[in-house]
Formats: C-alpha cells, sequence, structure tokens
C-alpha cells in the first residue's frame, strides 16, 4: 500500500479552488457582456411611451379583488378602506417616482 503525502489530500481543494475561480470569471464575463449589450439600447418611441402609460381598468372598491386580498391581512374594522388607503398611498409614490425619474 502507497504512503500518502501530505499533498495528496488537498489536491481536491485545489480542484474545487479553480472551478470556483472559473465559475467566478464566467459569471463577471456575462455580466459585463450584459452590462455592454444594454448600453447601447435605443430610446423609445412615442407610441410605445403612450402604450405604457396607459391608465389600468378601475372596479368599484367592493368588487376589487386585489383589495380584497390586501384586506385579508388587515386589522381595521373596515379592512377593504384600510387597502383602499394603502393601495392609493402605494400609487402616488409610484407616479411621484415616475414623474421625477422622466
Amino acid at each position: 500500500m502507497p504512503a500518502t503525502t501530505p499533498q495528496q489530500p488537498r489536491h481536491w481543494l485545489r480542484r474545487l479552488r479553480n472551478s470556483a475561480g472559473i465559475a467566478l470569471l464566467a459569471l463577471l464575463a456575462l455580466l459585463i457582456v450584459s452590462i455592454a449589450i444594454n448600453r447601447a439600447d435605443e430610446a423609445l418611441e412615442p407610441a410605445t411611451l403612450a402604450w405604457l402609460k396607459y391608465p389600468s381598468p378601475t372596479a368599484a372598491d367592493a368588487q376589487n379583488g386585489y383589495l380584497a386580498l390586501l384586506a385579508l391581512d388587515a386589522r381595521a374594522a373596515d379592512p377593504l378602506a384600510a387597502a383602499a388607503a394603502v393601495l392609493h398611498e402605494e400609487r402616488a409614490i409610484f407616479v411621484a417616482t415616475r414623474s421625477s425619474q422622466q
């Protein structure tokens, strides 16, 4: 039976380190390529911008399923009203943020 040297048990560790290094370099290269590709994106056309600003259809608060979903965790006396208030606050924040970015 051949005697093992202290170098042999660490051989797998060297392979693991090299494999991890190659994987990290590949991920870094992928990130750099994706950033380089997206820097060349052209601006959106006016028709596309108009389509993105399409107002979403509204439903009455009593028939709004999204509000009912938000109200499931509400501990208020009127859960639908509390959910509607949260939704209106979120919309105001969204509109303010979107207008500040343009």
